[in-house]
């Protein structure tokens, strides 16, 4: 009997880590973040979360396919997470974007500091047959506040996210 009970928490843990990861990845899910996010927002203060996604990734998938496509997602899912603490949480929430959720303070400086760190090690990547894939990730950082929930909280982050976009195509635009 005891054996059976053992047994079945196995696989009960097997299915639960099942249902909150994504597939491809190894990351958390979209509906996993989102649950851890908005339980540790009701009774912690001083987090913060990131919201990154991936520069022209869609060129990647045009010109290289969709099967280096999910490479470079692989890697980019394994640099953020070695490039944050171990109890951050990191999620891949659609397509090519990402969230990191941190509790305690983490000033914005240190913030970029990793994010440049991060974009140094994926601009060196390379594909299995040794070819250059370079890839830039993009994000928008905020804090949390009072009463924040985790679509509030994404929300503020991924408006300075798009905004960091619209200014690169401005610049891009002028530079032509």
């Amino acid at each position: 009997m005891v054996d059976m009970i053992e047994k079945l928490q196995k696989e009960n843990a097997i299915l639960m880590k099942l249902l909150e990861q994504d597939g491809l990845t190894g990351l958390y899910n979209r509906k996993a973040i989102e649950e851890k996010v908005n339980h540790l927002l009701s009774v912690c203060q001083n987090c913060g979360m990131i919201v990154l996604d991936i520069n022209q990734f869609k060129q990647v998938n045009d010109e290289l396919g969709h099967l280096i496509g999910d490479y470079v997602l692989q890697n980019v899912a394994r640099t953020l997470k070695e490039g944050f603490r171990f109890d951050d949480f990191v999620a891949r929430v659609g397509g090519d974007e990402f969230v990191i959720f941190f509790t305690g303070f983490i000033n914005e400086e240190v913030i970029a500091y990793r994010m440049a760190k991060m974009n140094e090690q994926l601009s060196k990547l390379k594909l299995k047959d040794g070819r250059d894939c370079p890839v830039q990730l993009c994000y928008g950082y905020s804090a949390s506040q009072k009463r924040d929930t985790y679509e509030t909280l994404f929300d503020r982050a991924d408006q300075v996210l798009l905004e960091k976009k619209r200014k690169r195509r401005k610049k891009a635009a002028c530079e032509r």
